[in-house]
């Protein structure tokens, strides 16, 4: 027997091979109702996948998910363009936003010191 050829897609592959619409792409992202509940890290990219998807419904709903508390941390993220840029190049590891929590920004994004301007 020879050896075996494992052809792996990524995710703007698979998107042109399989061609789903937008309702059965969101259906995939979402799991079934059993599955773990999602992290706001997860919540997080798939919100930011369906932005690039152009998917505004499917913003919309992975944005109403998050809690008031993590709604105005994505408020400040998003006056945040090189922050956002960040993480948004790193979308497609999947692995690490189940770790990752949007609250954990508040550091960057609420600075606890008084700004000092210089002349």
């Amino acid at each position: 027997m020879g050896p075996v050829a494992i052809h792996v897609l990524t995710i703007n592959q698979a998107d042109y091979y399989l061609d789903l619409n937008k309702e059965t792409k969101q259906a995939l992202r979402e799991g079934y109702s059993y599955s773990a509940k999602y992290t706001s890290g997860e919540m997080f990219r798939l919100m930011r996948m369906c932005h690039y998807d152009k998917d505004d419904s499917g913003v919309q709903r992975w944005r109403g998910r998050f809690s008031p508390s993590q709604d105005r941390f994505l408020e400040q993220l998003f006056k945040r363009p090189i922050i956002l840029a960040a993480l948004d190049s790193v979308l497609n590891i999947q692995g690490i936003w189940r770790e990752f929590y949007v609250g954990s920004l508040d550091v960057i994004l609420f600075p606890k010191c008084d700004e000092v301007s210089f002349p």
